[in-house]
């Protein structure tokens, strides 16, 4: 696998090739590892140049939401997400002083290489100011249904990351429903960490037997549709059960 990368990766991007999974919380590796069971269940395929890419923003996802949860303040936050911004769009090369992030600040830079190689940049930016954005007013928003749009728009929003790197490699069928799948994640991951939420202060309402029902139900509802449109059933109920057990202790 190195020789191959070391031929399809860039001169200025060959240090990708190897991905450092050791601080990256075990749920993200999973779905670095588990991904190509989606993938088969649409018979796509993705190259090895694709695959690393796609490992290294699956590594970025997790710092950036695990830097966004350890700030308190809103107005640090908000500086952060400014900070994150200007480092995808190259008008800074590192975060405020504030921000002892090196891990991040690194992984931001490479996925700027990454899009710059792969000419979507745009794209990369669009899809993080909506994720930021739906993060911060996630806090703040008491309403169930508010909150649950804003966490399905936050969703297709980070769907739109990977399949930006996928480009032709996936078609329309994997991409919708991978968009889907992203809409209903939130929610799901949700009915397993709404009390931690809450204590952590990342949610604005108390969870009760209302809030629960109607998330079991969107996830159930959401989840059944989902499992119609998948051409190999099987494969999709594989990828689910692996990850239960890591919903319920990802941290």
């Amino acid at each position: 696998m190195t020789a191959n990368l070391d031929l399809v990766l860039p001169k200025h991007l060959v240090h990708l090739k190897e991905m450092d999974w050791s601080q990256i919380r075990p749920i993200y590796k999973k779905l670095s590892d588990e991904f190509n069971v989606l993938l088969r269940a649409f018979d796509v395929k993705i190259d090895g140049k694709t695959k690393i890419y796609l490992d290294h923003l699956i590594g970025c996802i997790d710092l950036v939401d695990t830097a966004i949860d350890n700030v308190s303040e809103k107005n640090l936050r908000d500086k952060l997400t400014v900070d994150m911004t200007s480092l995808l769009d190259g008008r800074s090369e590192q975060l405020s002083k504030e921000f002892e992030y090196p891990l991040l600040e690194k992984s931001l830079l490479n996925l700027r290489l990454i899009a710059i190689d792969l000419n979507i940049k745009t794209q990369i930016l669009n899809s993080a100011k909506i994720i930021f954005r739906s993060t911060e007013d996630k806090r703040h928003v008491s309403d169930i249904e508010e909150f649950i749009s804003l966490v399905q728009q936050e969703g297709e929003a980070t769907a739109l990351l990977p399949l930006s790197l996928m480009g032709s490699q996936s078609n329309k069928k994997f991409t919708a429903f991978f968009s889907d799948l992203c809409r209903l994640m939130g929610v799901a991951d949700l009915v397993a960490d709404a009390r931690a939420d809450y204590r952590q202060g990342l949610i604005s309402f108390k969870p009760s037997l209302r809030i629960y029902s109607k998330l079991l139900f969107i996830t159930i509802n959401s989840g059944l549709k989902l499992l119609i449109n998948i051409p190999n059933k099987f494969r999709f109920l594989q990828y689910c059960i692996k990850f239960i057990p890591l919903l319920w202790k990802k941290d």
